[in-house]
């Protein structure tokens, strides 16, 4: 039991995923002003964004794809509850999270997409492994990201292996740097558990 159409836009997540097409009217249905953000280029939750993002906080990843592969712009409110809620990201099941993190690195922007994961807190709560080297080394993951947006261009045809081995490689040289001495594969096994 679905229920209406109405009742099925409202409990979708962001007012630009409730717009609905009539094929029978042929004309878009739109309940909640999802059809006005679009033309602002606004990223918006339908209802309150802290209680959105708590039902479901990978709702933070889908947020920073949508507005980086679509060149929107967060809504005000939105963005104090994604600072706000970021540590909530850890309540996610891995397995989506980790699929989320796959998108955002294959969307074809993923410059701006790992950029607003520092932006947000969201990348040490995810890795918290290899977060807190990105986050001193920003520069460097948005350049990683930008390569991976000129090497991809969207096409998702890198590999989901190597895009996670491109997150953990710098900070594992990182520890190789800090103790010449520590064996490669103990120091990369350590970084990875």
């Amino acid at each position: 039991v679905y229920g209406t159409s109405e009742e099925d836009a409202r409990r979708r997540d962001f007012t630009m995923n409730a717009l609905l097409y009539d094929v029978g009217r042929g004309e878009v249905l739109d309940w909640v002003g999802g059809f006005e953000d679009l033309q602002a280029r606004v990223l918006r939750t339908i209802g309150e964004p802290e209680v959105r993002l708590a039902e479901d906080p990978v709702r933070m990843l889908r947020a920073i794809n949508f507005t980086a592969r679509l060149s929107l712009t967060l809504d005000p409110a939105l963005d104090a509850a994604m600072h706000g809620c970021a540590d909530q990201i850890e309540r996610s099941a891995p397995p989506r999270v980790l699929e989320e993190i796959y998108k955002l690195m294959g969307c074809g922007k993923a410059e701006v997409s790992l950029g607003m994961l520092l932006e947000y807190g969201l990348l040490s709560r995810l890795l918290p492994e290899v977060g807190p080297y990105w986050e001193r080394n920003r520069e460097r993951l948005v350049a990683l990201g930008r390569a991976l947006d000129h090497v991809d261009r969207g096409h998702r045809q890198v590999s989901n292996a190597l895009m996670l081995a491109l997150l953990y490689h710098d900070p594992w040289r990182q520890v190789m740097a800090d103790d010449p001495d520590v064996d490669a594969m103990s120091a990369a096994r350590d970084l990875i558990t």
